[in-house]
């Protein structure tokens, strides 16, 4: 049965790109996880995502090493936390709304044994990896790093972990975060949740005007994708911008018609693959990009070919 969803892999993916591992090393010879350019199930094997992390951290300069990586990738990772954190002041009662509601969207089997709210901000919980699942420490750290973190989604100082008591199948964390925020800063970032919503809004426009800019004398009329799909072909530009992000075969098929101004709905029926996969791709394409919009990439790229 798989346990984990394809949203763990994405993460972990971005932990890679960011802490210069190879990701085709990291996944290589694990079976529910698809070679570049399949389209990804939406859950994969737990046994994967152990060798996964393990690789990890391994490749990727230890526990420290991977801390480092998650911090560097917060600001664009599980953007959801982003939008539901406009609700929350104080990092506790977010904490446990994620620990509680939206954990089990992403593993379907880690247990979380009981969350005790003690005095001055504290926090204390157990996390196990029941049988028959494999036992894994370094998911364990990986927890721990990513609940040290946890508080910059509510623009606050770093959480400290008081207590971490860690073996292979049990996790015991006693941990202080830091007092919440005022009102004006839940505000604040209800406003940039509104900004995100308005940004989609944006790329559609955009995509109109990627779409005349495409239409300009000289640019290419056709080519045939890595899958063997006739599309539309990029203008030779786009093809360096392809080798500037070091995309994949996959993420080029993508980014020839990202820049066309197709909808992802688009680009997944051209591309014979769900959405789903094609939102992970345009994901990772921003971000190699160092963009964090569709808009913004279109505005980086196309602008640079008028």
């Amino acid at each position: 049965m798989r346990e984990v969803s394809v949203r763990i892999l994405h993460f972990t993916l971005d932990l890679a790109r960011v802490a210069g591992v190879d990701e085709r090393a990291l996944v290589a010879g694990l079976p529910s996880v698809a070679a570049d350019g399949e389209e990804q199930a939406d859950w994969f094997d737990w046994d994967d995502l152990v060798a996964i992390i393990e690789r990890l951290e391994r490749m990727g300069g230890g526990a420290e090493g991977v801390r480092r990586a998650m911090r560097e990738a917060l600001p664009t990772a599980y953007p959801e936390f982003r939008a539901f954190a406009a609700v929350f002041v104080r990092p506790i009662p977010f904490f446990t709304f994620v620990m509680t509601r939206l954990m089990w969207t992403m593993y379907r089997h880690i247990g979380i044994e009981t969350i005790d709210h003690l005095e001055d901000d504290r926090i204390h919980w157990i996390q196990t990896i029941p049988e028959p699942y494999r036992a894994c420490e370094a998911f364990h750290r990986g927890t721990m790093a990513t609940v040290e973190l946890f508080p910059l989604h509510l623009d606050l100082p770093e959480a400290r972990v008081e207590q971490a008591t860690i073996t292979p199948r049990r996790a015991e964390f006693t941990v202080q975060f830091p007092p919440g925020g005022s009102f004006a800063a839940r505000g604040t970032r209800a406003v940039s949740s509104a900004a995100s919503v308005l940004a989609v809004q944006l790329d559609e426009a955009f995509a109109n005007i990627a779409q005349t800019l495409r239409m300009r004398p000289g640019a290419e009329s056709a080519a045939t994708s890595s899958n063997g799909l006739h599309t539309p072909g990029p203008p030779i530009e786009t093809r360096a911008w392809a080798d500037r992000l070091a995309l994949s075969p996959r993420q080029r098929d993508v980014f020839a018609l990202l820049v066309e101004g197709r909808a992802n709905k688009d680009i997944a029926a051209a591309l014979r693959c769900s959405e789903r996969n094609v939102e992970f791709h345009v994901g990772r394409i921003l971000r190699a990009a160092r963009v964090s919009s569709r808009a913004e990439l279109l505005v980086k790229v196309l602008g640079a070919r008028a």
